[in-house]
């Protein structure tokens, strides 16, 4: 594979700014300086090289939660200023006009500068953010910390809120992938509709990389996409090569 038809895209934590305490709070540093706005879900296009008919349509939503005084004194809610996170109604709902609005047709430019008309084009739509909006499967074996922590508490700290309303735009956008985060560890779940229209939504949960000390594999996607299917292959850190190792690649995800 190319540079040209590369992208790189690294991973992102939780922005803390809570000074000595221990909560989370929106901050805009990262915006401020490379000259964006704060509005989200953002859009960003991809014209896949070699392929004029196809492009990857990135949707790049803030699960990070919106300070609320409020949420200090509902204990319920409180977990979410520690770890959880948040996708408002307004976002969800921008999510679905932004891809319906792309089904118009039109003219954008995609992620190297290229002028992109999109009349013709099959799109991709590809959701990203940091919070799992769906949970991970059970632990085959939990440490005695992870277990003492999902019985006092369960996931109500590190769970996002409103998450069945953002898997529900996510079918409204017709988003094919959801890629997060924030679990530290690989997993991958499909969620299905039945209703007439809808395709499966696949949710891959990306491994850190880089975490010097993890009890979970540390890895990457290799994420290749053509016009008939997403293609999916984990690479897992081999301690005694010192090395990423492919593993064998998922069932590919029609589009």
């Amino acid at each position: 594979m190319t540079r040209e038809r590369t992208l790189m895209v690294p991973g992102n934590h939780d922005r803390f700014s809570g000074g000595v305490a221990p909560i989370q709070r929106r901050s805009f540093k990262f915006e401020e300086l490379f000259d964006r706005d704060e509005h989200y879900p953002k859009l960003k296009c991809f014209l896949v090289p070699e392929r004029d008919d196809v492009v990857v349509a990135f949707f790049l939503v803030n699960s990070i939660p919106v300070p609320d005084v409020q949420l200090l004194f509902r204990r319920r809610k409180m977990a979410r200023l520690i770890a959880g996170g948040y996708v408002p109604p307004r976002a969800c709902a921008r999510l679905v006009r932004m891809s319906r609005e792309l089904e118009e047709g039109g003219h954008t430019i995609d992620i190297g500068g290229r002028p992109v008309d999109l009349a013709g084009k099959k799109i991709v739509r590809v959701a990203l953010l940091h919070h799992h909006p769906i949970p991970p499967p059970p632990e085959e074996d939990p440490k005695v910390f992870d277990h003492v922590k999902r019985v006092v508490v369960g996931d109500r700290l590190e769970q996002m809120a409103g998450s069945e309303m953002f898997v529900e735009a996510c079918f409204d956008a017709k988003i094919s992938l959801v890629l997060f985060g924030h679990k530290h560890r690989q997993f991958d779940r499909v969620q299905v509709d039945e209703r007439e229209g809808r395709r499966p939504v696949h949710f891959l949960c990306c491994p850190s990389t880089l975490q010097y000390e993890t009890k979970y594999a540390r890895g990457f996607y290799s994420i290749a996409i053509d016009d008939s299917a997403i293609r999916v292959t984990l690479f897992c850190h081999d301690v005694r090569r010192n090395a990423f190792v492919p593993q064998t690649p998922m069932e590919p995800i029609l589009i």
